[in-house]
């Protein structure tokens, strides 16, 4: 069972007295996990909830490992499976259909679903929820979107119950909107909420969390006196090319092995998927490899190692993380891109890259 600090019973507690809630907090502060929390809690009181993210690995994990003992209670779903649902639900699923092919991934998502959404919450294909849970908020809060859990909501997002978790300033990576903007998007439609931020680190060790600071040029987080951890220092590695590093990835492997570290506690994480990755060349051939950004799930046979790209596994984290593919200058997408990668990491953080350390 995962302890609780007082900070993130404190959050529990303006969750409980208020009913419309912002939490914002950078990666490691426990967002998910109080979300997870209030969902229960909220299911107990025999409440409807839906519980809400953008990731699809994250929400497989969140449906698969969290909800058991009360599966009518929650419906645990990412936005657009959920955009999907709603929609091929409808009398309208047939122009879903016809459209979907026609349009970019942007309009598609951002425009056609949230359009058709709302005409199949028009006909009521769904019951409106009494409590709206929203995790990721930072890729989920823009006007289109807001309109749909406008109607998802009994009474609304201004009168309605909401929390929604989010980190504007760090992972704000899908939306395209900067924070001041998805702010006032959310006061426009629900202006009576209140804010509540969570400061302390409770993933990484202190030394992960120094070099993701130093990495991105992000603010070094907090941390309880009783939960910091010393660790091994991050562990940086540079080569030349893709054989190169395929070489530095195998004798790192091999140590962890040879420490005793299982297979399924590393996760391979990078910047570009599998088939452009140096994993994927035939010099990495050696590694058994489950693609996780290609699953539906994070299972994997034992004795391969998990692999996704930095924006699949967002919202998640990995006793052990191996980033592969960092180039030697790192502009502000990348270096935002290696802050979500290098936060992952609860015990043990390994980067590999290019020419000499960023």
């Amino acid at each position: 069972m995962v302890r609780l600090t007082e900070e993130q019973y404190r959050c529990l507690d303006q969750l409980e007295y208020n009913p419309r809630c912002l939490i914002e907090g950078s990666a490691g502060t426990g967002k998910t996990l109080l979300a997870i929390e209030f969902a229960r809690r909220e299911a107990s009181r025999n409440k409807k909830v839906l519980l809400v993210c953008f990731n699809k690995l994250l929400g497989e994990w969140l449906g698969t490992n969290t909800f058991d003992a009360q599966p009518d209670s929650v419906e645990v779903i990412t936005f657009h499976q959920l955009l999907e649902r709603l929609i091929t639900t409808s009398s309208i699923a047939d122009q879903l259909h016809a459209e979907k092919h026609t349009l970019d991934r942007d309009d598609l998502f951002n425009e056609l679903y949230p359009l058709l959404a709302l005409d199949a919450l028009d006909e009521g294909v769904i019951e409106p929820f009494d409590t709206l849970i929203i995790d990721e908020g930072q890729d989920l809060i823009r006007s289109e979107y807001l309109d749909v859990f406008d109607g998802l909501l009994k009474g609304g997002l201004a009168g309605g119950n909401w929390s929604i978790f989010c980190d504007f300033f760090h992972q704000a990576i899908y939306n395209g909107l900067d924070a001041d903007t998805m702010l006032s998007e959310l006061e426009q439609r629900a202006p009576q909420h209140v804010k509540f931020k969570l400061l302390n680190n409770c993933r990484n060790t202190r030394q992960i969390a120094e070099e993701v600071s130093l990495i991105s040029g992000f603010d070094l987080p907090l941390f309880l006196p009783a939960s910091v951890v010393d660790g091994i220092p991050v562990d940086y590695r540079f080569s030349e090319d893709d054989n190169n590093q395929c070489d530095m990835l195998k004798k790192c492997l091999d140590q962890l092995d040879s420490s005793g570290v299982k297979r399924r506690a590393i996760t391979l994480l990078s910047p570009v998927t599998l088939e452009h990755s140096c994993v994927g060349t035939e010099a990495c051939s050696f590694l058994k490899v489950t693609d996780l950004s290609k699953s539906e799930n994070l299972d994997r046979p034992a004795n391969t190692i998990g692999f996704s790209t930095i924006l699949a596994f967002k919202g998640l984290e990995s006793s052990v993380v191996v980033i592969t593919d960092i180039k030697q200058q790192l502009d502000d997408q990348h270096r935002a891109l290696l802050y979500l990668g290098m936060s992952r990491a609860k015990h043990r953080l390994i980067v590999l890259g290019d020419g000499s350390r960023a």
